[in-house]
């Protein structure tokens, strides 16, 4: 038990989600380190690392690995924690509804929050991103890696003040981010007089959210890409995942 709580603490797992998870004291100690070394190098699993129920995935880790597969190559890439290693009656369920769609909200906002290193309230984040009709169609890896992308740029509190702009991929948010930066590029739109160095990092986030749901008629549809196959920035090509999970489910 030593060595195993030695391990644990060398990847920060946290004391809660180790009490959530005795059964992982039934492993062995480098059973325990490899799963977790293939854990970081695995995107769907990186997501909920600091998830107080982590460690039953990693626990697991098989079933866990196996349905990720199966769900991806039904590409159905809005996994939760709860359908990867919870019950099988709803993993099936999950598995046989139609469309792709988190179930639940609360691995979304726990994993926002988590990103934006817990700076503003959960509830908060909830009511903003609910009014989005498309808010629990957005798979968690695409959130978190736009995320990280945004927060290169612009503060926690700026991103949770448009925390909407999270559920678009990063290649719209990008080239929209480019045309505001160009004089050229703005003589396109209404805003020819606008002077952007005026404007706080929040009201640009602001103009960028505007500008990407514009052409849609603010129906929420700019969430979705014209060509999945050119979004591979934010989302994981199935090969690549399947490569990656393979190397967990044989340990």
């Amino acid at each position: 038990m030593v060595e195993i709580r030695k391990v644990l603490q060398e990847f920060y797992v946290s004391k809660e989600a180790q009490i959530r998870c005795f059964e992982i004291y039934t492993l062995s100690p480098e059973t325990i380190r490899t799963r977790l070394e293939n854990a970081k190098k695995t995107p769907e699993f990186i997501t909920y690392f600091n998830h107080p129920r982590f460690l039953k995935m990693i626990h697991h880790n098989k079933k866990t690995t196996k349905r990720l597969m199966n769900l991806y190559d039904q590409n159905k890439k809005c996994v939760s924690l709860n359908i990867l290693s919870g019950s099988f009656s709803k993993y099936e369920t999950f598995q046989k509804m139609h469309g792709d769609r988190l179930g639940k909200a609360k691995d979304l906002i726990f994993c926002i929050c988590e990103i934006l290193q817990n700076t503003s309230p959960a509830s908060d984040i909830r009511k903003t991103l609910k009014r989005h009709p498309f808010w629990l169609n957005i798979p968690l890896v695409q959130i978190k890696y736009v995320a990280e992308q945004l927060l290169k740029k612009f503060s926690p509190k700026d991103v949770f003040e448009n925390c909407s702009i999270l559920l678009y991929p990063w290649n719209k948010i990008r080239d929209t981010m480019n045309i505001l930066c160009h004089k050229e590029s703005l003589l396109l739109h209404p805003f020819e007089h606008l002077d952007m160095s005026k404007l706080s990092d929040t009201q640009k986030l602001s103009l960028v959210l505007y500008l990407l749901e514009k052409k849609h008629y603010f129906t929420g549809n700019g969430v979705w890409t014209e060509d999945k196959n050119k979004n591979a920035e934010q989302t994981i090509q199935t090969k690549d995942i399947t490569k990656s999970v393979l190397k967990i489910v044989q340990n």
